[in-house]
Parts: C-alpha cells; sequence; structure tokens
C-alpha cells in the first residue's frame, strides 16, 4: 500500500521512489526489490526519507542504499534503547521494594488498596492482565484475593509502574524518588516506541514534533550536563532521550553502566560506517551528536 492509493507491486514501489527523486546507484532496484521481498517492508524503509531534503519536489543526495542503511541503524539503536528502558524498570522496582520494606508505617497490603483507589484504570488493567496471565496462573489462584505490594510491582507493566512511582512519591515525598518521579513519564515514551518497534530516527525538529510547554527544570539541567543543545532540548523525543539516560545513570549499577556505554560506542561506530553521505545532511548530522552526547554521559 501506498499513499492511499491502493496496493502496488514490489515493481511499483520502487518506481514510486524513483519519481520522488530517490536514486539507485548505490543499490540496483533488483536488490531494492528483494530488500522489500525478504528483509524489510517499505514502510519501515521508506519512512526515512523524512530525513531528507527535497528539491523542485524531488528527494535531494537519497539513495534507496541510504534508507537500508538507517533502517538497520534504527533498528539497532531501539534495541539499545529497550535494554536500557528494562534496566531501569528493574531498577525502579528494587529501589521502591527497598524503600516499602523498610516503611515501618507499610504492610504490604494497605498500599495496594489505595493504589487500586487513587488509580483505578492501571490497577484495573493490572489485574486484568495478571488474571490473564499464560505463565502466572498459579500465583494468580493463590494471590489475588490479597494482592499484596510486592506482586504489585513484579508484575505491573511500565506504564503502570510510572502511575505507582508518583503515588508513592506523593504520599511519603520521598527524594530518593523524586528524580524518578520527574523522570518516569518522559522515558516511558521512548521505551513504549521502541517495544511496539516504531520507527524512532524521524520528526525529531519539526516544528509539530516540539513540547507544547516548555522542558522541565530537570530535563534542562541534565541537558547542559549531557551536553545536548538547548535549541534541541524543545524536541519531543530528544526530552524523552534526555529523560531515558538521566534514569540509567542515576540507578543503574556502575558495572551496567559500563556495558551500556561499550554497546553504545559501538552503535556509534555503525553510525559512521557510510557517514560520508551524510555529511551535508544536517538533521542526521545532530541526531549523531546527540545520540553521542547521552553514550557519553552514561
Amino acid at each position: 500500500m501506498t499513499d492511499g492509493k491502493g496496493k502496488l507491486s514490489f515493481s511499483e514501489l520502487i518506481a514510486s521512489l524513483d519519481v520522488r527523486g530517490v536514486t539507485f546507484e548505490e543499490m540496483a532496484k533488483s536488490q531494492a526489490i528483494y530488500v522489500l521481498q525478504n528483509k524489510n517492508y517499505y514502510y519501515k524503509i521508506s519512512a526515512f526519507r523524512k530525513n531528507f531534503y527535497k528539491k523542485d519536489g524531488r528527494y535531494f543526495q537519497l539513495d534507496f542504499a541510504n534508507l537500508v542503511d538507517l533502517a538497520s541503524i534504527d533498528m539497532q539503536i531501539r534495541y539499545f534503547l529497550m535494554e536500557i528502558s528494562l534496566d531501569i524498570e528493574h531498577s525502579i522496582k528494587t529501589q521502591l521494594m527497598r524503600l516499602i520494606t523498610e516503611n515501618e508505617k507499610e504492610d504490604g497490603y494497605t498500599l495496594v488498596q489505595e493504589f487500586s483507589a487513587s488509580y483505578p484504570f492501571s490497577y484495573n488493567k493490572f489485574y486484568g492482565q495478571f488474571e490473564r496471565s499464560r505463565y502466572q496462573n498459579d500465583m494468580f489462584d493463590k494471590r489475588h484475593a490479597h494482592i499484596p505490594v510486592w506482586t504489585l510491582i513484579e508484575l505491573m507493566d511500565f506504564g503502570s509502574l510510572v502511575d505507582f512511582v508518583q503515588f508513592y512519591y506523593q504520599k511519603y515525598d520521598n527524594r530518593r524518588l523524586k528524580k524518578m518521579n520527574n523522570l518516569c513519564i518522559s522515558a516511558k515514551y521512548i521505551r513504549n516506541a521502541c517495544a511496539h518497534n516504531n520507527v524512532l530516527m524521524i520528526n525529531f525538529f519539526g516544528r509539530k514534533n516540539q513540547l507544547k510547554k516548555y522542558p522541565s527544570a530537570a530535563v534542562q539541567d541534565y541537558a547542559r550536563s549531557i551536553g545536548v543543545e538547548r535549541k534541541f532540548v524543545t524536541s519531543k523525543k530528544v526530552n524523552d532521550l534526555i529523560s531515558l539516560f538521566a534514569l540509567e545513570k542515576e540507578y543503574a549499577s556502575a558495572e551496567l553502566l559500563g556495558y551500556r556505554r561499550e554497546r553504545g560506542n559501538e552503535l556509534l561506530q555503525r553510525c559512521l560506517r557510510y557517514s560520508d553521505r551524510y555529511q551535508e545532511n544536517q538533521n542526521l548530522v545532530d541526531l549523531y551528536h546527540i545520540f553521542s552526547a547521552l553514550v557519553h554521559y552514561l
């Protein structure tokens, strides 16, 4: 499918790119068709054309091989960010359980009832997932009548976990949760995009992709520490990436940070494999420098 005009064959999809100025010098059309048939699909590849400029209605200095290369880089970055998101989720749960265990005011059960009353949507989502779980049926049979907080935290998804952080922070105003509370919501957007395999490296700097409000003071402070220029921080995705990396830096262990930094540096080198193709593309140059600053911050 393309542009709402009905289904096109693979040859017709390639022809539609050709008409719009995409060249096939680095990768022949026959190879491009093979890619669409066997390695990736049209939307996932063609989406990256949004990073390139048009001249007289046709894309300028854009070869199909560039789209394939960017799709590969984007996939690897999404996997990397998803690993960081899982680090953060584990660290948040660990921090919460330590605070709750050490809190003599909590019995482990009342907190669940209070959360269900304050955040019924998140609690009901958790409960429904718990009830339908393919692998947790024994636990559900044992715990569903009186759910303890450790079961809630173990099984809730990231969105509900963010709500629980906010709930517990509002109740106790614990300073160890302040950064977590300030940054989790923004980090969630990047985490969900990666989990749903959404294209990431597009729509960073356009007017429609700017925050409606200026970034929080916390994000602005982290941006300065990381080395991200102020003009980029109003981008929704840049704002969310800063939040994600700040949480990783704050809560992950030194050993884990070293491992993620090493993997991030490998990705930076991968980004430079065909850097000569993108030297004149300011959007991609800016994206590389932002990602590089984030990795070196870890």
